[in-house]
């Protein structure tokens, strides 16, 4: 949230959700690292100190996929609705866990105990069609149809006592600012809130404050976090293996962390606001056995050739794409404005039909294999490739690529994943 959200809190206010009306420009210097350029997304930062919080949530046409999350501080899915998971449209409250759960929701579909006092909110709305303006007018609809409120409550909470979220409160290094933040932002469960304090405390960090201990030397406990860190992505819990080089990590506990600190803590850096397994995937490519290398990399006449035997099985609603990233996890600028290739974007297969046809028709279930070019941006490849190319870095140079496979279903533990080799460019 500190990474992520402070420039946000510094623009909006508490609990007022940013609708973006586009997607994610490249080089862009926002907060935004890996973004998905086939979801518009609506954003805010979430204050519960002096307030509950009432969304209003509103369904979807069955074939758009969405989803609608509260992540807590440490990025736990809190609540997360969707449309790979049925969710029952209406109205939800979130407000922070109390010693007297609701026995009742009342006029609410449910009732949400928050563990914490902050967090944030980032809901994603699918863009079946990006070249035309009605598709942005249904999602923008879809947007402005899902309504954030804050209520007033009557009963007292943990969260009463917390600083509203603010510059004060965030600024300052990492540590300082954790310490502010923690004890109103404890773990789930009593037995981890002792452990952790206990821990936090012998960092130094104590009724708000944070000392440094005597003798403490931070570049030397960073270099055993990571040490750390990549023993446990060597693990089986860690890394699972999906075939030809690609890896889903921590898949057990993603997006609901518990007491996997580790995993919480790199997929914070990899896969920030990552949903949980039973509504998105994200299968990562990799050139070692336990995904720490991601870093693809071409010379100035270099491509790589991704090989899909079949599409992915997902659900009605669901789609999925594979996105091309720079040395610093953002986008890469191209001629083409074309950040990733997937269901929304008019691949064909080697005959020229296309793999996706906008509206259903024969084609509409036919699979097959089909490739996607990864060449540099400016090396134009033949035009019977235009539509599956993907632009990497102009030049040449180091990228990495994401899958997401946006609402799984169960054919995907027996998907064979795509093969990717490196070839020479393919020019005109």
């Amino acid at each position: 949230m500190v990474q992520y959200e402070d420039p946000i809190a510094h623009n909006i206010s508490a609990n007022v959700p940013l609708n973006r009306p586009s997607f994610y420009p490249a080089n862009t210097s926002e907060p935004g690292i890996r973004v998905n350029t086939d979801v518009l997304y609506s954003t805010g930062y979430v204050d519960l100190s002096g307030t509950n919080l009432e969304i209003t949530f509103t369904t979807a046409p069955d074939d758009r996929f969405y989803s609608f999350s509260y992540f807590g501080l440490w990025g736990n899915n809190v609540l997360t609705l969707a449309s790979t998971l049925d969710s029952i449209p209406g109205k939800y409250l979130i407000r922070p866990a109390s010693q007297r759960p609701a026995t009742s929701a009342g006029k609410y579909q449910a009732i949400v105990e928050s563990p914490v006092s902050y967090g944030f909110l980032a809901y994603r709305f699918f863009v079946k069609d990006k070249t035309n303006i009605s598709d942005f007018d249904v999602v923008h609809a879809m947007q402005n149809a899902t309504i954030v409120k804050s209520k007033p409550r009557r009963t007292s909470t943990f969260a009463d006592a917390a600083p509203p979220v603010s510059s004060e409160v965030l600024n300052g290094s990492t540590l300082e600012v954790l310490a502010r933040i923690a004890p109103f932002n404890p773990p789930a469960t009593a037995k981890e809130r002792k452990r952790v304090n206990k821990i936090l405390t012998r960092a130094g960090i104590s009724e708000g404050v944070y000392t440094s201990p005597k003798g403490a030397n931070l570049t030397a406990a960073s270099a055993l976090a990571n040490s750390t860190l990549a023993s446990a992505l060597a693990s089986v819990s860690g890394t699972q293996s999906l075939g030809n080089g690609w890896v889903s990590w921590f898949p057990t506990t993603i997006g609901n962390y518990s007491d996997d600190y580790l995993g919480r803590r790199y997929i914070a850096d990899h896969l920030y606001a990552a949903l949980t397994p039973d509504v998105a995937r994200y299968p990562t490519y990799t050139k070692d056995t336990i995904g720490e290398n991601q870093n693809l990399e071409v010379g100035v006449k270099e491509a790589y050739l991704m090989t899909f035997y079949s599409k992915p099985p997902l659900v009605q609603s669901g789609f999925w794409s594979v996105t091309a990233y720079d040395g610093q996890q953002h986008l890469i600028p191209n001629g083409l404005n074309r950040y990733s290739l997937g269901t929304a974007s008019g691949m064909t297969y080697p005959d020229g039909r296309l793999i996706y046809p906008l509206s259903a028709g024969s084609q509409q279930d036919d699979d097959g294999t089909f490739r996607v070019l990864l060449q540099p941006a400016g090396l134009y490849p033949p035009a019977n490739w235009t539509s599956n190319w993907l632009p990497v870095p102009e030049g040449g140079g180091q990228f990495s690529i994401r899958l997401r496979w946006y609402g799984p279903s169960e054919g995907l533990d027996k998907y064979e994943y795509p093969v990717v080799e490196k070839i020479a460019a393919l020019v005109q």
